[in-house]
């Protein structure tokens, strides 16, 4: 017989809000003479350090501007990225908020997020009160699909695996907690998702 599932652990950036780094690349490469993939590519590639808590937003924009060869203003880049680009996922939100409310299920945020970007999340929108716990990368040095977080993760809530379903919107993170015995479900639309959580009520 499967095992009931008893825990949610769900992904934030790309699930629950909008991925920043799209809207920050966007802006920024209409702003300044940069290819737009570029300076998404670099983003991504630079922020793991960020998500790891291994270094502050000077430093990341420091990185970024030499890396595209523009030097972007430090205050109109933490602007940006805290404030311009913090958009919630409206139905997945709420599908969740019910999930969290129901106390059918424990809710938990797994994420690769940096300390400033859950700050602003928290200051916006109290995000944390959508989760039981949250296992966020920055505070542990480790960043998904690294098998640590997941093991954190498990061994911090004292979820056994097999009872546990893990939603994210990249494949790899997915594979990875697959090897832990979590089940997994991949955000494809926020229809198709809500669905899915509605589906856990």
């Amino acid at each position: 017989m499967a095992e009931a599932l008893t825990t949610l652990f769900s992904d934030v950036g790309g699930v629950l809000v909008e991925n920043p780094w799209i809207t920050v690349a966007d802006r920024l490469s209409a702003t300044y003479p940069l290819d737009r993939a570029l300076v998404f590519r670099e983003l991504e590639l630079l922020s793991k350090d960020l998500d790891r808590g291994k270094t502050d937003l000077r430093s990341f924009n420091e990185r970024l501007s030499l890396s595209v060869g523009q030097e972007i203003p430090q205050a109109s880049f933490e602007t940006l990225l805290l404030e311009s680009s913090v958009k919630r996922i409206v139905p997945v939100w709420n599908s969740l908020s019910r999930i969290k409310g129901a106390g059918t299920l424990r809710v938990i945020a797994l994420s690769n997020m940096s300390r400033q970007f859950w700050s602003s999340l928290e200051r916006k929108f109290r995000a944390s009160t959508l989760f039981d716990a949250t296992i966020l990368s920055y505070e542990h040095g480790v960043i998904k699909p690294e098998p640590e977080i997941y093991a954190l993760a498990l061994k911090e809530t004292h979820s056994p695996p097999q009872e546990c379903v893990f939603l994210d919107d990249t494949p790899g993170n997915l594979r990875a907690a697959e090897k832990l015995g979590l089940k997994t479900h991949l955000f494809t639309s926020p229809k198709e998702t809500s669905a899915f959580l509605r589906s856990l009520e």
